[in-house]
C-alpha cells in the first residue's frame, strides 16, 4: 500500500532531489508539507463521490443558522479534507461571517499564528469595546501592540475573541473554520476552546479538519455546549475513482488496470492520481497476473515521477 503522506510540488521537487542525492536517506515528509497541508488546492473533481458527505455539510450549517453547532472531518492524507472543507466554506458564502485558517507543520510551533489568520479583517474599531487589559492581551497577541510574554494574557485573549465572536453572531451566522487541526497552535487551540465554549445561544460553528489513519482518540471542539460531530472520510467507490482518473488524468485505463490502481490505493484520490500518471507514462499493457511497474510506496514512486 502507498505510504499516507500528502505533499504538494515543490515538496515533491525538494523530496526527489534528497533522494537523488542520498538515496538511502529517511526523508522527513510532514516537516515539508506547504502551510494549509496540501499545498494548491485541486480542482474540484476530488469532490466526486463525495455527495452524500456534502449533504452532511449543508445540515451542519442549517444547523449553526438555529445555534451553535461543530463538526469534524477526519481521515488520512490525500483522501478530501481539504477539499471538502473548502467546499464547506464555499457553501457558507455571503450568509455566514467566515473566519478561516488553514495551519501547517512549520508554523505549529509560533503561539497564535492560527488566531492572526481568523482575525485577520478584525480592525481598531471592532476592539474599541474591550475593557482595557483584555483589548490590551489580544492586540499583543495579533502582534499589534508590543507585550514581552503572549503567554501571561491567554485569558484575555480568549475573552477577546468571545466578545468579538458573540457581537458577530448577533449581526449573522459565524462559522470558524480551520483545516488540519493535528497541527494548529496551541496558544490558539486553547483561547479558541475557551471562547466557543463560552457562546451557548448563539449562531456560531466550528468546522475542522484532521488528519488522521485511525480516528480512535477522542477529539472535540465543544461550541457552547454542543456537542462535536465527526465526518469520517474513507476512499472514494470505483466509480468515482475512475471518473476522477477520467477526468484528471485523460484517457481511460483499462479494467485490469484501473482495478490494480484502485486497489492499491483504496481509492484515495491523491494516490489514485499519481499512481495513474506513473502508469501510463511507463507504457504499461495490462494483462492478468502482471503486476503494476509502479513503486508500491508514496516516496518511490514520486521519485519516479519527478526525478528524471
Amino acid at each position: 500500500m502507498l505510504t499516507r503522506e500528502l505533499v504538494g510540488v515543490e515538496t515533491l521537487r525538494h523530496l526527489v532531489a534528497t533522494a537523488r542525492a542520498a538515496p538511502g536517506a529517511i526523508v522527513p515528509v510532514f516537516s515539508m508539507i506547504a502551510p494549509g497541508g496540501a499545498g494548491p488546492s485541486p480542482a474540484r473533481d476530488e469532490l466526486l463521490g463525495r455527495e452524500a458527505e456534502m449533504e452532511r455539510v449543508r445540515a451542519f450549517l442549517a444547523e449553526v443558522e438555529g445555534g451553535c453547532a461543530s463538526l469534524i472531518v477526519d481521515g488520512p492524507a490525500g483522501i478530501g479534507k481539504s477539499d471538502l472543507w473548502s467546499a464547506a466554506v464555499d457553501a457558507a458564502g455571503g450568509a455566514f461571517d467566515v473566519l478561516t485558517a488553514r495551519c501547517s507543520e512549520r508554523e505549529a510551533q509560533l503561539p497564535y499564528v492560527a488566531l492572526g489568520d481568523l482575525l485577520g479583517d478584525v480592525d481598531a474599531p471592532e476592539l474599541d469595546h474591550l475593557p482595557p487589559p483584555v483589548r490590551a492581551s489580544i492586540e499583543v497577541a495579533l502582534l499589534r501592540r508590543d507585550g514581552l510574554d503572549r503567554s501571561l494574557g491567554r485569558r484575555g485573549v480568549g475573552m477577546a475573541l468571545r466578545s468579538i465572536l458573540e457581537r458577530r453572531a448577533k449581526q449573522r451566522p459565524v462559522l470558524v473554520a480551520v483545516d488540519d487541526l493535528q497541527w494548529l497552535d496551541q496558544e490558539s487551540d486553547e483561547v479558541l476552546r475557551f471562547a466557543l465554549h463560552r457562546l451557548a445561544g448563539l449562531r456560531v460553528g466550528f468546522l475542522g479538519t484532521r488528519r488522521v489513519d485511525r480516528p480512535t482518540e477522542p477529539f472535540s471542539v465543544e461550541v457552547g455546549g454542543a456537542p462535536t460531530e465527526h465526518l469520517i472520510l474513507d476512499g472514494l467507490g470505483a466509480g468515482a475513482t475512475r471518473r476522477l482518473l477520467s477526468r484528471r488524468v485523460g484517457s481511460r485505463l483499462d479494467r485490469f488496470t484501473f482495478q490494480r490502481v484502485f486497489d492499491e490505493t483504496q481509492g484515495n484520490p491523491m494516490f489514485a492520481l499519481e499512481m495513474a500518471r506513473a502508469v501510463q507514462e511507463s507504457g504499461y499493457v495490462a494483462r492478468p497476473g502482471r503486476p503494476l511497474p509502479v513503486p508500491a510506496d508514496l516516496r518511490a514512486l514520486l521519485l519516479m515521477r519527478y526525478g528524471r
